[in-house]
């Protein structure tokens, strides 16, 4: 019989702009975010725990990788993974584009793992979560481009003004 994991992941930016004063929820390019996972037990019976192994795929060609143990999971149970060796997951966004998570999963029993994604089983090779990673500039032009549209819709106002009065 086949285990059915589900498998989820939070991230949360750490970047920060203008100078390191300003936080921001976009994820930037050599900023680091944190990432939670949370695996949900959509089998029939009871998951004796085992080994994720993740990897993190960014345009750039380069890539995370992460190992750590899974606990038992009981039937319809969740397991939260915040840490591993009691440290946060921190990693450092290293291209721009979007960065996708791939992983697998191996059960202690050795029977077969089949991720699960919104209730539809997932291909071997298929991401299971995607971040879009930008520059700073990228960043820097869109609110220039805001100001700017900002500044000419109010010259255009003030220029309306002065034919009417």
């Amino acid at each position: 019989m086949v285990h059915k994991i589900s498998i989820e992941s939070e991230c949360q930016s750490k970047a920060k702009l203008l100078w390191g004063r300003r936080k921001t929820k976009r994820y930037l390019l050599g900023a680091n975010y944190e990432i939670k996972f949370k695996f949900r037990n959509d089998g029939e019976k009871e998951f004796p725990g085992g080994r994720a192994n993740i990897w993190i795929d960014y345009t750039s060609g380069q890539r995370h990788f992460m190992g750590f143990p899974i606990l038992k999971i009981e039937k319809n149970g969740e397991l939260q993974i915040e840490k591993i060796d009691d440290e946060k997951i921190e990693k450092s966004a290293l291209g721009k584009g979007y960065a996708l998570f791939n992983g697998e999963i191996t059960a202690k029993d050795g029977e077969d793992v089949q991720l699960v994604k919104y209730g539809q089983e997932l291909p071997k090779d298929a991401s299971f979560h995607a971040i879009f990673i930008e520059t700073r500039e990228d960043v820097y032009s869109y609110y220039s481009l805001i100001i700017s549209a900002c500044a000419l819709a109010t010259l255009v106002f003030f220029s309306i003004l002065q034919l009417i009065f």
